[in-house]
């Protein structure tokens, strides 16, 4: 009987306290019937009960609050426009029909905000600049208790459409003095474009979509790389390149005619006969090429120490003498000084034996000095010049240089060895030299070394750049190379007489490749290295090939000869210079050939 009575307490203690307890933000649970007897008072926010005698039903506890309850969340316009509304809709409730409030923000704060109802259950989102954002959108929903939701969802806006490039425009073509870029695009988001141009990776200028950019050309011939890019307001771009052909205003600016080192002319010399035009003495032996300027005046170094000016008659216009020998071609420029009244509209660059190098600005009748840089060494090389009027020099105190064309230094470059040879210049910029110590270099335009690829001696003349790219380069180790654009090996081709070879190859229009050995011998190659021709030992040692236009080779001797000959190895003519030819032919606007000999006599061969 205890028991039962016990057990009949424990129950009712229990049905107490289960009674008066309640869980906040919950649905507190309903108070069991008591037995009949006096009510006990409603526990506040949980506490038991009396414990009176077992009266009358007990009191329902109350139900507890709840968190507002979201239904759902929505956004519309996405993805959007930079500048363009998205809208965010929230649904959302109360268990007790209490008050709502509602608070927006965004993420991240520094590209998204709002525009508008960031207190409402529908916001209105914007990011003003950029494509491609992504971000959330966040809403708080609360009562009037303090108790609250939360709800996040993505936005973003789309991806900036790129502009489309339909044509590059370059004209005319061939260039002579100056080109128009242009070029026709659109942007599919409608943005305002703006057009960069680029000639073999040197800035040429801007303009809007449309406009034209001028670009003033070196004259130095040769193909050069054109690129574009065109970018909207958004940071979008495309990009597109071409290739432009200079011509240039000068037959013979370089020492191997263009900016690739080719010695092929744009020239027809098929009416040359090999008679005697004029000759003209300088003081000392001529071991350079002559360099031709627009007007037909001819440059040319000699071992007396001068640089002379020869007109067309074969009369002296000027001469400017050096500090010791000049062994280096001269490399026709143009004069950034020069102003309407300035009648010096050409820069002669030339090096000399008593370390410096020298631009010398050409009059009519007379000459000055534009500006010097001596070097640590004597300098043997001759200068080749970028399409954005920078010229390139080696050295033999080992070191290559690039200076601007109002003679500051931009760069230069430790080698291991002197350098006596030339510079070519690849159509998308890329400079080329070969060392004595058998490397050849390639050099970005800010004088980063790209690659060097080692021979198995000295390089002694300036390489030669094919239409695909390759470079072709002699060594005194009896091998012609043919080296990729990334500096790989494509091919080396021994020569047959077992001679080293000091002279630069020509390339002819079908691409055959021209080379001479200091044995005397003159061979033509294939692009894949096969030997096409050999013309035999002809005396051919030291003189790099010039081609006519026409196809004809023109090469001087040993033997005090200069050479015109048929592509398939038969004699056109021979010109008799009486004495030994070390240097390379030029060809003249009028298809004259002129060569210099080592009793210091300039000919001019028609």
């Amino acid at each position: 009987m205890k028991t039962i009575v016990k057990l009949i307490m424990v129950l009712v203690l229990a049905s107490a306290v289960m009674a008066g307890c309640s869980t906040s933000g919950k649905n507190g649970a309903a108070g069991p019937q008591g037995p009949a007897g006096s009510t006990g008072p409603t526990g506040p926010g949980g506490p038991i009960g009396g414990t009176g005698p077992i009266g009358a039903t007990g009191g329902t506890g109350p139900t507890g609050p709840t968190m507002p309850v979201i239904q759902s969340l929505t956004v519309i316009g996405v993805p959007a426009a930079p500048d363009s509304p998205i809208t965010t809709t929230v649904m959302a409730q109360s268990a007790q029909d209490l008050a709502l409030t509602y608070t927006w923000t965004v993420s991240p704060a520094l590209y998204w905000f709002i525009a508008s109802g960031g207190s409402t259950p529908t916001a209105t989102i914007t990011e003003a600049y950029n494509y491609g954002m992504t971000g959330t959108a966040t809403v708080e929903v609360s009562d009037s208790q303090g108790r609250y939701a939360i709800g996040t969802i993505a936005i973003s806006t789309e991806d900036n459409g790129i502009p489309v490039i339909n044509s590059v425009s370059i004209s005319p073509q061939p260039v002579y003095t100056s080109a128009n870029l242009a070029c026709s695009a659109f942007d599919p988001d409608g943005d305002r474009l703006t057009c960069l141009w680029f000639v073999d990776n040197n800035y040429a200028g801007s303009a809007n979509e449309g406009t034209d950019v001028i670009w003033h050309s070196p004259g130095i011939p040769g193909s050069y790389t054109v690129q574009l890019e065109v970018w909207d307001s958004f940071g979008g771009s495309s990009s597109a390149s071409s290739y432009m052909n200079v011509a240039g205003a000068s037959p013979w600016p370089v020492s191997h005619r263009d900016i690739q080192g080719t010695g092929l002319s744009n020239i027809d010399t098929s009416s040359a006969t090999g008679a005697t035009k004029w000759t003209f003495t300088t003081g000392n032996r001529i071991y350079s090429t002559p360099a031709i300027g627009a007007d037909g005046t001819i440059y040319l170094s000699s071992l007396d120490d001068r640089l002379y000016a020869v007109n067309t008659l074969g009369g002296l216009d000027w001469s400017y003498t050096t500090g010791n020998k000049i062994w280096a071609s001269p490399a026709i420029g143009s004069n950034p000084f020069a102003s309407s009244l300035d009648s010096g509209t050409n820069v002669i660059y030339v090096g000399s034996t008593d370390k410096s190098f020298y631009a010398i600005v050409s009059y009519p009748s007379a000459a000055s000095l534009s500006w010097s840089y001596t070097t640590g060494g004597p300098i043997m090389a001759s200068a080749m010049i970028g399409s954005d009027g920078t010229i390139y020099v080696g050295s033999l105190d080992d070191y290559f240089y690039a200076f601007s064309p109002t003679g500051g230094l931009d760069w230069s470059y430790p080698t291991g060895a002197g350098i006596d040879s030339g510079a070519v210049i690849a159509a998308d910029g890329t400079i080329y030299v070969g060392s004595a110590d058998g490397r050849l270099y390639a050099f970005n335009k800010y004088g980063g070394l790209d690659w060097s690829y080692t021979t198995g001696a000295a390089i002694d003349a300036a390489p030669s750049i094919g239409v695909d790219g390759t470079v072709y380069v002699g060594s005194e180790d009896h091998h012609l190379y043919a080296i990729s654009p990334t500096g790989g090996l494509d091919w080396s081709w021994p020569t047959i007489d077992g001679n080293g070879i000091s002279a630069s190859p020509a390339i002819a229009a079908d691409g055959s490749i021209y080379v001479d050995t200091v044995g005397g011998s003159l061979y033509k190659l294939t692009p894949n290295g096969a030997l096409a021709y050999d013309f035999g030992n002809i005396g051919a040692s030291y003189s790099s090939p010039a081609i006519g236009a026409d196809g004809t080779i023109y090469v001087g001797t040993t033997g005090g000869y200069l050479l015109a000959l048929f592509q398939d190895g038969n004699l056109r003519w021979k010109y008799n210079a009486n004495y030994w030819i070390a240097c390379s032919p030029a060809i003249g606007a009028d298809g004259t050939i002129y060569i210099g000999t080592n009793n210091g006599v300039l000919h001019a061969v028609h």
